[in-house]
């Protein structure tokens, strides 16, 4: 009767094998290593560097100070580094005040480490 058992429990298992159901889904915290150009001016398209992007581009939610912006685009790095995978594309908006304001990313409710960014004129 036990061998029955844990012959079943065997089957049981090997049929759930590869099922995408119990795969656990791994979500890498969002790192930013640099953005460029620092300084950025008024409308410039600024490149944020780092890993742990959605390849969704509109799905990176970019924390600018208090301000809430989209990313533009996603891409894989050409010249790829531990800590410098993929990029996104900020454009600042021409209304931004010019400062130095801080930057951080969400992706799917994962949060960024934080870094600076400063807007002239």
């Amino acid at each position: 009767m036990v061998s029955k058992i844990l012959k079943l429990v065997l089957v049981l298992i090997l049929a759930n094998c590869g099922s995408s159901e119990l795969s656990p889904q791994v979500i890498e915290q969002p790192f930013i290593n640099f953005v460029s150009p620092n300084p950025a001016s008024l409308g410039d398209t600024v490149e944020i560097h780092g890993f742990g992007f959605s390849p969704a581009a509109p799905t990176n939610i970019i924390i600018l100070g208090d301000t809430a912006l989209v990313a533009a685009s996603f891409n894989f790095s050409t010249t790829p580094t531990s800590q410098d995978l993929e990029t996104l594309g900020l454009v600042i908006p021409p209304d931004f005040t010019p400062g130095t304001y801080a930057l951080t990313l969400v992706v799917e409710d994962e949060i960024s480490n934080t870094i600076s960014l400063t807007i002239s004129p």
